[in-house]
């Protein structure tokens, strides 16, 4: 599996469907039938992997929005990645 950093650009699998349903998200994994739910806070990362910001810049933005250290957002944002990315749930557009 690539190994993800702060430089890295995930995007979503294209023939994954989600929904947020309350500020929280559900996905679907189509190959395996498997359903993945999200808190707020992975709704808030899953919609910004959008192929354009670095997981960084996501973690940033996690940070502003829910008053956390840029470390814990950073920290949070690449353990949800990396479970998406096991998953099959997102693409790696940009890894260093």
């Amino acid at each position: 599996m690539t190994a993800l950093s702060a430089t890295t650009i995930l995007t979503r699998a294209p023939d994954v469907p989600s929904r947020p349903v309350e500020g929280k998200g559900v996905l679907v994994n189509l190959e395996s039938g498997h359903y993945f739910s999200l808190n707020v806070t992975g709704q808030f990362i899953w919609s910004r992997l959008d192929g354009k910001q670095d997981l960084g810049e996501v973690a940033a933005a996690v940070a502003a929005a829910f008053e956390v250290t840029r470390e814990e957002a950073l920290d949070d944002t690449l353990a949800l990645a990396i479970e998406l990315l096991r998953e099959g749930l997102v693409d790696v557009i940009r890894a260093e």
